[in-house]
């Protein structure tokens, strides 16, 4: 059934040997307890106040000058006009982009001084009255073409023109589907970025270079940019193939696959090349706009639906957060992507797959699909089911049905309709859902769970409303300290990431909630972590912060004794225990060793912290042998002391007599 509505994110303590040893017992058992793009601010900020940019390369005349057809543009499916008099010769007319948002393409072949620069955009800003963003060249290389194009990209970011300082700064490499297994070009990306250092890098992503088929490398490659544009905190935009230098043509349905593929992948900017058909490098129809005619070209007549289509998903893309996509087959995919049999143990909990899709089947095409998963800001997961079957003719050619196995917990769908932009709820009878899927083709879910649909309905965040401790508070157990956190509405998805913070203020590598017991109350609002044993180190500061939830990090600190909360272990903190002897509710900072109740074992331990006793013990070592200390004199093995002396897990190695000082 469906129905559709339409709507408008220890010390160890080291035992020295000497003349003279100094005993801190009470130090010692308190030590024996220890243990989410994004692309960059510069582009978030862009990208917050634009729609999914779909445009195509120079979208005017070769020889500059010339007049954009605004209806046929826009009946294309894209968005933005490419002003590229400057590639080659900025001598060149100017066009008329009709005031369409543009990309204008900064000195492709050749480096002026910044000074010709400036002079020349400006003049662009006065025929261009919407310019954007800013391409700074084309397949750049050589150490004279970085350094002019940083210094290009310095002077538009630290512009006191915010009219300058908001443009978009992208470059362009070339090679995307062989990127995964060529450390070359790998570098060379790498290189360009740091040399560079632009909002966006606009990767050559071509499934196949001629024909109809997709070149082995071109998922993994795919994958491969998708991790290292997070590692670089680079925007990820794709040139697509529009274009043929002969027959045949690209067909429909890898064209979609492209497309598709992309949006899997969390590409958040698309760019065609090119647009003008029927001169170098291209034959006739092999682009949008045949210069001789006839007009549409046979790709235009392709490409505008797929374009629309990106279109009506774009706005719902750019606010999900991409997690990994998995296939379900491995042929295409090459060397390096992830199948849906693979853990995901590797990424952060609040990442991770929900398990709610159980699997993903396509009988009829030996399960030729991939799945994108994605999160939105509060959490939400959705995913995304790619068909990669293509071949000479339309996707439609090539539909398929496709099954999704769920979590019996699984009742109902949500799916964006890539015809019309509304959002669709689909019931789930027995656990499955089955539709047809065109071949290159991908629709977006989401499990329907009463939350609003990104980019089409407002996604509301769970939102903090007490924290127990309190931001700045301490953890005062032993062992098994409790955090609590409250929210005003269901946090189910909601994950705590606790970090140690280092002394220079730097967060140290490893999420320690992982070694937490994550617990949540029966109205879903509350949510308990509390400590497995001993995983906080005493005296250290600790970084909390509440993924897809409305709140603020959290600086906590690991105070071990500090019952009364001021950051001190006092006599105070003695009194309060034994004034809460007998106290049973699980949360009280009196219970020392995280045991559900307040006893004379937690008076023991916090009055031996507060009231430290100290041994002073001489000794003289010269008529013992060299060698081992142990069962010399009064001596003995470390595991044969009292436990109320010395707790073994404290002690490291083993002490030696030697003749040396």
């Amino acid at each position: 059934m469906m129905t559709v509505h339409r709507i408008p994110n220890t010390d160890s303590a080291t035992a020295r040997v000497g003349v003279r040893v100094l005993w801190l017992i009470a130090m010692a058992v308190a030590l024996n307890f220890t243990t989410a793009s994004s692309a960059n601010p510069r582009y978030d900020a862009w990208q917050a106040r634009h729609p999914y940019t779909l445009s195509a390369w120079n979208t005017h005349d070769k020889g500059g000058g010339g007049e954009l057809d605004l209806d046929y543009f826009l009946a294309s499916g894209l968005n933005t006009a490419w002003g590229g008099r400057c590639s080659y010769n900025s001598q060149r007319p100017f066009a008329d982009l009709k005031g369409l948002p543009t990309i204008y393409t900064v000195y492709a072949d050749r480096q002026p001084d910044l000074e010709g620069f400036i002079a020349d955009l400006n003049k662009a800003r006065e025929h261009y009255p919407n310019i954007i963003a800013l391409l700074l060249g084309d397949e750049v290389a050589g150490d004279d073409a970085f350094t002019h194009y940083r210094q290009i990209r310095d002077w538009v970011v630290n512009n006191k023109d915010p009219k300058i300082s908001s443009l978009l700064t992208i470059t362009s490499v070339p090679a995307g589907k062989r990127v995964s297994g060529s450390k070359g070009i790998q570098d060379a990306w790498t290189h360009t970025c740091e040399r560079i250092q632009p909002d966006v890098l606009l990767a050559q992503f071509y499934p196949g270079r001629s024909g109809n088929t997709v070149e082995g490398a071109f998922y993994s490659s795919l994958e491969w940019y998708f991790n290292w544009a997070k590692k670089m905190d680079v925007g990820m935009w794709c040139w697509n193939r529009a274009w043929s230098s002969g027959p045949p043509l690209p067909s429909e349905s890898l064209l979609r696959v492209q497309r598709y593929a992309n949006l899997a992948y969390g590409v958040r900017g698309m760019a065609d090349f090119l647009w003008i058909a029927d001169s170098s490098p291209t034959i006739k129809d092999g682009g949008y706009w045949n210069i001789n005619g006839p007009n549409p070209t046979i790709l235009y007549k392709r490409l505008a639906p797929i374009n629309h289509e990106i279109a009506r998903l774009g706005p719902t893309m750019l606010k999900l957060t991409p997690v990994r996509v998995y296939h379900m087959d491995s042929r295409d995919d090459g060397d390096g992507v992830h199948h849906f049999s693979d853990s995901d143990a590797d990424l952060p909990t609040w990442m991770r797959r929900t398990g709610l899709l159980a699997n993903v089947t396509g009988a009829a095409n030996r399960n030729h699909v991939m799945v994108g998963f994605f999160r939105d800001d509060a959490g939400q997961e959705y995913f995304m089911v790619v068909n990669k079957d293509i071949g000479p003719g339309p996707g439609a050619d090539l539909a398929t049905p496709i099954q999704l196995t769920f979590h019996p917990s699984v009742t109902g769908l949500q799916r964006l309709n890539r015809q019309t932009g509304e959002v669709e709820n689909i019931a789930v009878r027995s656990g499955n859902y089955v539709w047809s899927l065109p071949g290159g083709t991908g629709d977006l879910f989401k499990f329907n769970n009463g939350t609003g649909f990104a980019g089409v309905e407002e996604v509301v965040r769970p939102r903090l409303v007490s924290a127990k401790p309190a931001s700045g508070g301490t953890l005062p157990r032993l062992l098994n300290n409790v955090l609590r956190f409250t929210f005003d509405r269901d946090a189910t998805q909601v994950r705590a990431e606790i970090r140690q913070v280092g002394t220079d203020g730097e967060l140290l590598a490893g999420d320690l909630a992982e070694k937490f017991t994550c617990e949540l109350s029966k109205n879903k609002r509350t949510i308990t972590y509390r400590e497995n044993g001993s995983v906080l180190k005493d005296g250290c500061e600790y970084r909390v912060v509440l993924h897809w939830a409305q709140a603020v990090p959290m600086t906590l600190y690991a105070v071990r004794g500090d019952v009364n909360g001021d950051k001190q272990r006092t006599t105070a903190d003695v009194e309060l225990v034994q004034a809460q002897a007998g106290s049973s509710d699980g949360l009280s900072r009196a219970d020392m060793n995280g045991d559900g109740v307040v006893d004379r074992n937690d008076y023991q331990l916090v009055d031996g912290m507060v009231n430290i006793p100290q041994i002073d013990w001489s000794e003289s070592f010269e008529d013992y042998s060299e060698g081992p200390l142990a069962g010399q004199g009064g001596w003995l093995e470390p595991q044969t002391l009292p436990g109320t002396v010395l707790n073994r897990a404290w002690v490291n190695g083993s002490a030696v007599v030697s003749t040396e000082a």
